[in-house]
């Protein structure tokens, strides 16, 4: 089935492997409400949690364009910044892009890696691949190892708190996609292909897994219809 940008994928076997990452970034904009404008604000909020040699994980890092933004904004504070994805390819070409900025890159399960002494970390829109049976483990290991007063940002694909919100922001969705050009089997290809990989949650799911972990400070700073970014303070 053909999801757009020339990505084939079969009902339920979304991967961001076979090509995908040469054209994530351009697909993602066009699939994604403000993708742009939610890596600006992570670097505007990262102000408030990056000082001097802080380290900072950005979590799914895809091609690591958010990273090597981060890295222009504080190369003054030298900050160790490290991008980790599961995915090998997604990892090969963040490392083939970052030439001339200091950055580190690991192909690695997200539960597997430490957070020890991290003062941010971010997942934009990487929560809902991860199974819901280890999104609370992963929280809860986050929480437990970053550093006190450290930033967590979540940006993530959210369902409405009922069927009738949910077909109202998707359909507002699918017409946003609609208006960037991807036709209507390619839209329903596409949301048949992450049947069963991608299971968003709703805000109030979302915010259950941040409190359970143990955040009590928590807000909104993104949100476009079935899209949220949420900011957790340690």
């Amino acid at each position: 089935m053909d999801a757009g940008d020339g990505i084939t994928k079969g009902a339920g076997q979304w991967t961001f492997s076979d090509g995908v990452s040469e054209v994530f970034e351009d697909h993602a904009r066009k699939s994604i409400p403000g993708y742009d404008m939610g890596h600006d604000l992570i670097c505007k909020v990262s102000d408030q949690f990056i000082s001097i040699e802080s380290r900072v994980v950005d979590i799914g890092c895809s091609t690591g364009a958010l990273l090597k933004k981060l890295s222009a904004r504080h190369a003054p504070k030298s900050p160790v910044l490290i991008g980790i994805d599961r995915e090998p390819e997604m990892i090969g070409h963040a490392q083939k892009n970052s030439e001339g900025h200091d950055l580190a890159f690991e192909c690695v399960n997200a539960l597997e890696f430490s957070y020890q002494d991290c003062d941010l970390i971010n997942m934009y829109y990487v929560l809902q691949f991860v199974k819901p049976k280890h999104r609370q483990e992963l929280l809860d290991r986050v929480r437990a190892e970053m550093n006190w007063g450290g930033g967590l940002i979540i940006f993530e694909k959210v369902r409405g708190s009922d069927a009738r919100f949910n077909d109202i922001l998707t359909s507002c969705y699918w017409e946003f996609k609609s208006d960037n050009g991807f036709t209507e089997s390619e839209i329903i290809s596409k949301w048949r292909s992450l049947r069963g990989v991608m299971e968003p949650f709703s805000e109030a799911g979302n915010l259950g897994l941040l409190q359970r972990a143990g955040w009590t400070d928590i807000e909104t700073i993104w949100k476009w219809g079935p899209f949220q970014g949420f900011l957790a303070i340690k």
